[in-house]
């Protein structure tokens, strides 16, 4: 988990899962899946103040970010800020050998 003054993200690994199904999504929020680029599926997850966002890579991996304030103050960019985080982690993984 990584924080800051005014927002926490928090970072899920998977390695052995179904993939996003094996992940279940957070009570409450507003669920909306989609694609990420052309290969990947992405869950977006919207609660008051908070997004989670859940990768599905080959394989069945799934990487999933939670972002937004600590208090429960309603915030429009969680989703936007957990969108751009997710890109910048799979351009890094592209850049590794080891990616999925």
């Amino acid at each position: 988990m990584s924080a800051g003054q005014e927002n926490t993200a928090t970072f899920l690994l998977t390695t052995g899962t179904p993939g996003l199904a094996g992940v279940p999504p957070v009570a409450g929020a507003k669920v909306t899946t989609s694609r990420f680029g052309t290969s990947y599926t992405l869950r977006l997850e919207q609660e008051l103040a908070r997004c989670t966002a859940s990768l599905e890579f080959t394989g069945g991996k799934v990487f999933q970010l939670t972002t937004g304030p600590d208090r429960n103050k309603p915030d429009n960019s969680a989703c936007q800020a957990a969108r751009v985080a997710l890109a910048y982690v799979v351009r890094q993984q592209l850049l590794d050998s080891t990616f999925p």
